[in-house]
């Protein structure tokens, strides 16, 4: 059976797929979808319980005329815009025999986030998505990940790739809460456009303490203790004097936020301390002592995107 390695693996591409379809783009609650519908869509069917893999049919072959999308079930709630990270599970097919090429585990436990995102065109697919939606998605292989890129699986270029999305959950890209003052002796975080942060670190020695500030204050749901939260952070280390804070971790350098438990089995102290009681939409500021002696302190900025539910 043909497989293909990885969904999402050519991070690179940047071909504008909405252009390919002969009519303009629908808009939706005022949401415009990156992908029209079509007759090549239309012929693709999904069954079965939604987070659950589906039983797909179309005719064979499928052949696509550009990219198309069409929604089989409808959802409700927020819609995702660009950099909202959604939680979805899929399913690939190639449209010569509805067989399947690859896809999540659809494991409710661990969900799947995705970002929507218009620099890759298969994400792009998830503009507008709602909870609770299910759609199809069709485009040629070379529309979905680039030249030759599947010919090492023997999927040609012109091969229609038939893609179908449940929806689980729609959370925000980044944290879009109210800004706070900032606290003296504690560093200074800037945020670019699409929520990346940054910080300045004051010339004053570090705190010998943990200190925590919310840097922006959401308006959204509290995180409990026990709460799965979705989250995107980014991890420094303190400069010695004179110096520039050095970069340790963020999940800001793949595009997609990471799902924590809230509770110290999983959690390190000053993390946990930070989101417990924390609102969806915050941005936190929290600077934790050395875990050695020699060790610098670590700074980490946290935004709160979501709690799965």
């Amino acid at each position: 059976m043909r497989k293909i390695p990885a969904l999402f693996a050519a991070t690179a591409l940047v071909a504008t797929l909405s252009a390919c379809t002969a009519a303009g783009p629908a808009t939706i609650d005022g949401c415009t979808l990156a992908y029209d519908g079509g007759s090549t869509v239309d012929l693709v069917s999904a069954t079965g319980a939604l987070g659950a893999a589906p039983e797909v049919d179309f005719p064979t072959p499928l052949v696509t005329d550009g990219a198309q999308r069409a929604t089989l079930v409808e959802g409700s709630g927020t819609r995702a815009v660009e950099g909202s990270q959604v939680a979805a599970e899929f399913t690939i097919y190639a449209g010569g025999a509805v067989v399947p090429l690859g896809g999540t585990s659809y494991d409710a436990s661990s969900p799947t986030l995705i970002p929507a995102d218009t620099e890759n065109p298969v994400p792009t697919a998830l503009i507008c998505a709602q909870a609770g939606e299910r759609f199809a998605l069709t485009m040629s292989a070379a529309e979905a990940y680039g030249e030759g890129t599947l010919e090492t699986s023997g999927i040609a270029d012109d091969e229609t790739l038939v893609f179908v999305f449940d929806v689980a959950a729609v959370y925000l890209g980044k944290a879009d809460g109210v800004n706070q003052l900032p606290v003296d002796g504690m560093p200074t975080v800037v945020t670019a456009v699409d929520g990346t942060p940054g910080i300045s670190v004051p010339s004053s020695a570090p705190p010998t303490e943990l200190q925590i500030a919310t840097i922006k204050l959401g308006g959204g749901a509290t995180v409990a203790e026990g709460d799965q939260i979705v989250a995107h952070y980014s991890v420094w280390n303190w400069p010695a004097a004179g110096g520039e804070a050095t970069a340790s971790t963020s999940s800001w350098s793949e595009g997609t936020a990471a799902t924590f438990t809230v509770s110290s089995d999983e959690l390190p102290e000053g993390f946990l301390a930070a989101v417990t009681g924390a609102n969806v939409g915050s941005q936190l500021l929290v600077v934790s002592p050395p875990a050695a002696e020699g060790e610098a302190n670590s700074i980490m900025v946290i935004d709160v995107l979501g709690i799965v539910e």
